[in-house]
């Protein structure tokens, strides 16, 4: 979130472009040169007009416009081939492609409440590309926009964002990268492939073809829409659930995989003849599927279908069933015998959803687990952990602690504010922090404690000191006045914030009553003299 309490907005960057000459820098490019020459990590603040120029961009150098997408940038840019960079609130335009660049260059770049023109290229041109792509809370207008180019295997997250446009350019991301997409509108072919996962979910509407390839291990859920055939080919296992299908004329599904296409709660509006077609080797799982028109399967694909098996009703001593298994009285009883056997529940290969008591009335679920512990394992690890004893332990719960390793002197003193960067990690439970950039994302909605502490060091005079929480949502202040003194003194703030997912915190200081900016931030090899910690509380 940009801070500023002023309409001159020095206190947010002093590098700020305008081209009507009042202020130091008419062009984006000399305001990134004259950043990177003063060591990077700053912001460039682009006023309203329009920019034509091929930016040349750094590390940790980020472009911020006006919030009324009044700064409009022409051009085609070079991103830097390590690090991270940030694109803000801008208008980016192109006859190509916005950003292109041949390197298999490893930064993080995040474009963030932009609206994209593009006449006929990519908004990421970048195919040896390997570091993380994010667009979020975009709109685009374009012409022939595939959105991305990359075989390297780019990892993508892209959210709330409307993309791509026509069929000269097919978004194509065909390398190793894990992808996912929330509710997201995209209007370009795309071609999926490589190994990986891939996730729809939250409303991602389609509509134009898809194909997914490759070993890509996929999860297509949660009100999903194609508009166009989904066609599965090589390699490829896809799980579909809660997901429409209304393609006209279009078969829905071609299904060409050698691994299993599963289906389940998926509504199909089609008036081809088969509407699913195909001859892939992998199994067809059909369950709960809706037909609006036709219904035919192709004859060429092996199908799957869920059975049933009523009260009273055995097949066999054991029995193995595919699909759903449903007991309509009665009480069931599995394991109540006295030998030491594993029971096993849902863990074959294909992804399973299962449910254990509902809602209503005085429904209850007992888990006990004697003197053996209980955990809780996702495909990512270990969730949670309790043991006989009452311990928890939750190995993958959002939870860092960074200090800063060394001093950084003359920072502040005359109300200057500065960002800390706390660039040592003491731990970092699932990657949330960035030690460059000095700033916590969320990975998830919900509550987070935060705290910092701040030992200023090299006072004169100083009189007055702040330091706050800077998040996404709001900011937490606390303020400390004294008689002017030479004395050290140390900052402390903390607060249970909420934040939304990708919401960002940093930590901010300022100090006052010094003749200049002479006050330094403390710092230690070892000891957390100056820190930012955090976690995800509920």
């Amino acid at each position: 979130m940009v801070y500023q309490d002023s309409t001159n907005l020095n206190n947010v960057s002093k590098y700020i472009v305008d081209v009507s000459g009042d202020t130091p820098y008419t062009t984006i490019q000399a305001a990134i040169d004259a950043a990177n020459a003063a060591g990077g990590n700053a912001c460039v603040y682009v006023r309203p007009g329009t920019y034509t120029e091929n930016l040349t961009l750094y590390d940790s150098i980020n472009l911020w416009g006006d919030r009324g997408g009044l700064s409009i940038i022409i051009g085609t840019h070079t991103p830097p081939a390590t690090g991270s960079i940030e694109i803000h609130e801008c208008q980016l335009r192109s006859a190509t492609d916005i950003l292109n660049s041949a390197a298999a260059g490893t930064t993080n770049i995040e474009i963030n409440d932009c609206f994209i023109l593009v006449t006929n290229g990519y908004v990421f041109n970048l195919p040896n590309w390997t570091g993380e792509l994010l667009l979020d809370d975009c709109g685009e207008a374009s012409t022939n926009d595939g959105v991305v180019n990359n075989t390297g295997g780019c990892s993508i997250k892209f959210l709330n964002t409307e993309m791509g446009a026509g069929n000269a350019n097919v978004m194509t991301l065909t390398g190793n990268g894990n992808l996912r997409f929330d509710t997201c509108n995209i209007n370009c072919p795309i071609n999926i492939g490589g190994t990986g996962t891939l996730v729809f979910q939250e409303s991602v509407k389609c509509a134009n073809t898809v194909t997914i390839g490759g070993a890509k291990i996929a999860t297509l859920t949660m009100g999903n829409r194609f508009e166009n055939t989904l066609t599965t080919a090589d390699t490829a296992t896809i799980i579909i659930s809660d997901t429409t299908f209304e393609t006209g004329a279009n078969a829905a599904i071609t299904h060409g995989s050698a691994n299993e296409l599963s289906l389940s709660d998926v509504t199909i509006d089609t008036s081809a003849n088969p509407c699913i077609a195909g001859a892939g080797a992998g199994n067809l799982l059909l369950g709960s599927v809706t037909y609006l028109d036709n219904s035919t399967l192709a004859g060429t694909l092996t199908i799957s279908r869920a059975t049933k098996l009523d009260a009273g009703e055995v097949e066999g001593t054991d029995a193995t069933f595919t699909g759903n298994f449903t007991q309509t009285g009665g009480t069931t009883d599995i394991g109540t015998d006295a030998a030491a056997n594993n029971i096993n529940i849902g863990t074959g290969a294909a992804a399973k959803t299962i449910t254990i008591g509902n809602t209503t009335g005085a429904s209850a679920v007992n888990i006990d687990t004697g003197t053996g512990d209980f955990t809780l394992d996702s495909a990512t690890g270990n969730i949670i952990t309790a043991l006989d004893t009452g311990e928890i332990t939750k190995p993958l719960q959002p939870a860092f602690l960074a200090y800063v390793s060394s001093t950084i002197n003359n920072v502040t003193g005359t109300g200057t504010a500065y960002t800390v960067i706390f660039d040592t990690e003491v731990f970092d439970q699932n990657a949330d922090y960035n030690t460059a950039s000095g700033v916590f994302t969320a990975p998830v909605t919900g509550r987070y404690f935060l705290q910092s502490l701040v030992c200023i060091g090299g006072t004169t005079q100083a009189t007055q000191f702040a330091i706050l929480i800077a998040t996404s949502n709001r900011n937490y202040y606390n303020y400390y006045r004294r008689a002017a003194s030479n004395q050290d003194h140390t900052m402390q703030i903390s607060s249970l914030c909420d934040m939304d997912a990708a919401d960002i915190a940093y930590i901010v200081i300022a100090v006052a009553g010094e003749a200049g900016d002479t006050d330094d931030v403390l710092g230690d090899a070892t000891n957390c003299v100056a820190s930012f910690s955090g976690h995800l509380v509920c």
